[in-house]
């Protein structure tokens, strides 16, 4: 008589809107690889941050927005997943975020994939005022201290042309 195996525990369900992949390569998402763009110009009041994450395998991934605890999905543009390039089993998706241009909100981009998830953060604009103070207060300095220089250059000089014309009529 044949044995048969039984298969059963073989079968799997899932949910819908579940995919599985089945492959030999390797899950992987590069932390390095991940993104959000500077804030984009602000058009009727409103500015839009861009998440980008590349180079992850497979192409399950779920890319969402919060601010803080909550979602923040209903600004929230999430675009089709760009299939990998020549020869290279990876790929890339982006996530787009319209906010108020004056939200002071603290907006971040979060991932979930099979190799892991977490947060790419946004970074501040504060940072890039803070460079742009420092770097106007440096050329300003820079400035100020060729002043001084061109000043006493020009008062050598002038003391040096006033000096021979007070001792003329002097007998040494």
């Amino acid at each position: 008589m044949k044995s048969q195996r039984d298969t059963s525990s073989w079968i799997k369900y899932f949910g819908t809107g579940t995919k599985l992949v089945v492959s030999d390569i390797q899950a992987k998402l590069d932390p390095s690889k991940m993104q959000v763009l500077p804030p984009s110009t602000e058009q009727d009041g409103k500015v839009t941050h861009i998440c980008l994450i590349e180079d992850f395998y497979p192409n399950v991934i779920k890319v969402t927005w919060e601010d803080g605890t909550k979602s923040a999905e209903e600004n929230a543009v999430q675009e089709e997943i760009w299939p990998p390039g020549d020869n290279q089993p990876s790929y890339s998706i982006s996530s787009w975020l319209a906010v108020d241009k004056n939200s002071n909100k603290n907006y971040r981009c979060k991932y979930q994939h099979e190799s892991k998830e977490g947060f790419v953060p946004i970074e501040s604009s504060d940072v890039t005022d803070s460079f742009m103070h420092r770097t106007a207060y440096l050329i300003y300095i820079v400035l100020l201290l060729k002043s001084t220089m061109y000043y006493v250059i020009v008062l050598f000089f002038i003391y040096r042309m006033q000096s021979p014309i007070k001792h003329r009529g002097k007998k040494p």
